[in-house]
């Protein structure tokens, strides 16, 4: 994001020699190192572990057990964090889970039933405590969900499911249960699944999947009713809505396009 916020005695790497930083520093463009560089005026540089200082993570919830998770770093995209317990205003450099490889992000977790989870782009994960052990507090386990979110913010917790977008459609999934389509039987056509191009069905054009559009994606619960606003493939914007009482899907145009201020 163009911010170095990497905190005093870093390690960086100039021309094969290891020098530390000198301060903190947020420039984007300059580096101060408590030794003298000697004659070099240029030359490749590494930062293999940079320690990053207030940086903040966009996808954060709970409580659970006196703590909130948090995830969304991008030098650690698959590491799960949380507070301390009963300050979420501080937490400590040994509050952190590896969950999943880099090529896996975590996209953001909910709370089922005072239960938490944590979305990857490949599957859904229970945060669950160890006590007594200090050390480790928390593990994660795979869930019989088996599919991932496919962008930040596409999801949305329910009274009686929790809602989310993945690549094939959207989905339901409670208390980390196997997944059950809410589009396979009547939007199907609509999203890319198994590589074949989504088509248009029922003056309904498919969801651009592209990641400006997926930005503007949005999943709401009101009074038990799903609604779903997103952009399709033409630039419209428009709301589904999904009724689970009789397992239904409708459609309202929606006032804002791609090119609204």
């Amino acid at each position: 994001n163009g911010s170095l916020l990497m905190k005093a005695g870093t390690i960086i790497n100039i021309s094969g020699r290891n020098y530390a930083l000198y301060r903190a520093t947020n420039s984007a463009t300059q580096l101060q190192i408590r030794d003298p560089l000697g004659t070099a005026v240029s030359g490749l540089y590494v930062i293999q572990n940079p320690v990053m200082q207030g940086k903040t993570l966009p996808f954060v919830w709970g409580p659970f057990l006196g703590v909130f998770f948090a995830c969304g770093d991008v030098l650690n995209p698959g590491v799960l964090y949380w507070t301390n317990g009963n300050d979420p205003d501080t937490t400590s450099d040994a509050n952190v889970l590896y969950v999943c490889p880099a090529a896996e992000p975590l996209l953001g977790g909910f709370m089922d039933d005072g239960i938490p989870y944590v979305f990857s782009t490949e599957r859904l994960y229970r945060i669950t405590p160890q006590f007594g052990n200090p050390l480790s507090p928390f593990r994660v386990d795979e869930t019989a969900c088996t599919l991932g979110l496919w962008a930040p913010w596409a999801f949305a917790v329910g009274d009686k499911f929790t809602a989310f977008l993945n690549k094939a459609g959207i989905y339901a999934v409670k208390h980390g249960g196997a997944a059950q389509s809410l589009t396979d039987e009547d939007l199907k056509p609509l999203f890319p699944i198994d590589g074949t191009e989504p088509q248009a069905i029922r003056n309904l054009y498919p969801l651009d999947m592209s990641a400006g559009s997926i930005a503007r994606l949005k999943f709401t619960f009101v009074d038990e009713l799903l609604y779903v606003d997103y952009l399709d493939t033409n630039g419209e914007g428009h709301t589904l809505l999904y009724e689970p009482a009789v397992k239904r899907w409708s459609s309202d145009a929606y006032l804002e396009s791609a090119d609204s201020p």
